[in-house]
């Protein structure tokens, strides 16, 4: 099952940050390896697409995260080609 919510802080120089899920409920530890590669640095304030697995040592964390995209607005729709 896949989850959305943000990434709230992000250490570059440790290569890990924490997501705060959109439904609520505790922020989830995310590693630098869990993001695709060659897709560039996290900031925080992403919208991210994740799953949910357990670390070494039990706890819960984000796993194999993907950057979310806003659905389109409906007066964005059809207009594409003007």
């Amino acid at each position: 099952m896949r989850f959305q919510g943000i990434l709230s802080t992000w250490h570059d120089d440790r290569g890990f940050g924490f997501i705060t899920p959109e439904g609520g409920g505790q922020d989830l530890f995310v590693h630098i390896q869990e993001f695709p590669a060659g897709t560039g640095r996290p900031r925080p304030g992403l919208r991210l697409s994740f799953a949910v697995g357990a670390g070494p040592q039990g706890r819960k964390r984000a796993t194999a995260v993907q950057f979310a995209t806003a659905p389109a607005r409906a007066s964005e729709i059809g207009r594409a080609h003007v």
